[in-house]
C-alpha cells in the first residue's frame, strides 16, 4: 500500500465470487457466532453444528464440497450478509492484498469489482488468504 492509498480501486459488485471460488478458510471469533446465528434465524449451537468447522484449534465457516461457503445461496446471496465475519466484510483490504504483487493479483482474478491500478507495482508472495493466513 502506498502513502495514497491502497494499490486498486474497489467497488463491490455483488458477483459472491469472493464466496465461492477457490478454497481458503473463513476465519471468525467465538464472539462473532450469536449474530451470525441470529442472522441465520437459528441457535448458536444449531448454527455451529450446521456451519462451523474447528481447525487447528480455530473457528471457520463451513465449505460445501465445491469450496463455495455453506452459508452462500444461489451465485452470490449471503444468507447472513449483514452479520458477516470481519473477514468478509474486510476484503479486499487486507494486508496480504494491500501489499500489492501476487496477493492483489490472485484477488484481483477473483473479483471483478477489484481493479489494479498499477499491475507492475510492490512484489508480493502471499495469496489473497488474508486474515485465514495468520
Amino acid at each position: 500500500m502506498t502513502a495514497a492509498g491502497p494499490p486498486f480501486r474497489f467497488a463491490c459488485r455483488r458477483s459472491g465470487r469472493c464466496c465461492r471460488v477457490g478454497r481458503g478458510r473463513v476465519w471468525f471469533e467465538p464472539e462473532e457466532l450469536p449474530a451470525m446465528a441470529a442472522a441465520a434465524g437459528m441457535t448458536a449451537e444449531a448454527f455451529a453444528g450446521r456451519h462451523v468447522v474447528r481447525v487447528e484449534g480455530r473457528w471457520s465457516l463451513r465449505e460445501r464440497p465445491d469450496g463455495r461457503c455453506s452459508l452462500l445461496e444461489g451465485l452470490n446471496d449471503c444468507t447472513i450478509y449483514r452479520a458477516r465475519p470481519e473477514q468478509c466484510r474486510t476484503f479486499p483490504f487486507w494486508p496480504s492484498i494491500l501489499a500489492g504483487g501476487e496477493g492483489l493479483r490472485r484477488a484481483a482474478a477473483v473479483c471483478p469489482g477489484l481493479e489494479i491500478l498499477d499491475p507492475a507495482g510492490p512484489k508480493g508472495s502471499e495469496g489473497p488468504e488474508g486474515p485465514e493466513a495468520r
